[in-house]
């Protein structure tokens, strides 16, 4: 491992629907392996209420995981960006994370009983985080990473290697409507590359003149979509975008995914999902 690979993009959903499922399977976890393992000299602890207390570690683990997410994704915001996350930043996130965690344990079995609070006991507690976390965490990072860029150069590849096949240029004009019916807009499908869907709005690029224009109308990407349906290279690439096949030029591929873009001369790239791929390949072969 160098400073270069650290500093890689690396896959990350942050969304609040991904760290409640995180939270919960973790929680769950932590409670049923101390129930059923019975490490660090459990086994000898009796007591009525012993998986009711066990159950807290669970707690203990889904709230720091949640109260996480929640501070870094409203404070640093900025810092928790997937598009910008990298493999160092992961690495980062996670032993903070169950820096906080092994804390949280530690205030826990202190208010349980099981411990006085000391120095020696939050030393014993961050130790077994760490053993038990953090150093599978760093491996398990870096072998996702390696296996994801792998896995997208070689679907790159392949994509790129479907542009070959490419054949006529289909000319046509369309009319884009707008919710606001002044703001039509008429383009040429030969010079569309791509059109981006920005909350209720969308937007047209388009290459005049030897130039990058942008055209935007107030509608969604869902009709838009419609009115080039009987357009074979006009295909969906991603969730809130369009590309007309026609134009691209190269596909690439990191950890974090696929991206498209149209030539050296255009600075204008997007983002390809997987679950498009297929498609994209079969209408790359037809256009």
């Amino acid at each position: 491992m160098n400073w270069k690979t650290l500093q890689e993009p690396y896959p990350f959903d942050n969304s609040k629907k991904r760290a409640v499922i995180t939270a919960v399977a973790f929680g769950s976890f932590v409670f049923l392996f101390l129930h059923f393992f019975q490490p660090f000299g459990l086994g000898n602890y009796i007591s009525d209420k012993k998986t009711l207390q066990l159950f807290g570690y669970g707690l203990v683990t889904s709230f720091c995981l949640l109260s996480n997410h929640l501070l870094f994704s409203t404070i640093f915001s900025k810092w928790f960006n997937k598009q910008t996350w990298t493999v160092i930043k992961n690495i980062a996130y996670t032993t903070w994370v169950f820096f906080t965690i092994g804390s949280g344990n530690l205030i826990y079995s202190v208010s349980q009983h099981f411990i006085p609070f000391s120095i020696d006991g939050f030393l014993f507690y961050q130790g077994m985080t760490i053993l038990v976390g953090i150093i599978p965490v760093i491996f398990s990072t870096l072998l996702v990473y390696h296996r994801r860029l792998e896995s997208m150069i070689k679907q790159a590849e392949s994509l790129n290697a479907t542009l070959f096949h490419q054949q006529k240029v289909s000319h046509s004009e369309l009319n884009i409507p707008s919710q606001n019916k002044s703001e039509n807009v008429t383009v040429e499908t030969t010079k569309l590359l791509t059109a981006k869907a920005v909350e209720n709005y969308v937007e047209l690029y388009s290459i005049k003149e030897s130039e990058l224009k942008k055209e935007i109308v107030r509608n969604t990407l869902k009709n838009i979509e419609e009115t080039f349906s009987s357009t074979l290279h006009i295909q969906k690439c991603h969730r809130s975008y369009l590309v007309n096949l026609q134009k691209v030029k190269h596909f690439s591929g990191n950890a974090q995914g696929l991206t498209l873009n149209f030539g050296n001369e255009i600075d204008l790239s997007v983002p390809v999902s997987r679950a498009y791929v297929k498609e994209i390949k079969i209408r790359l072969q037809q256009v």
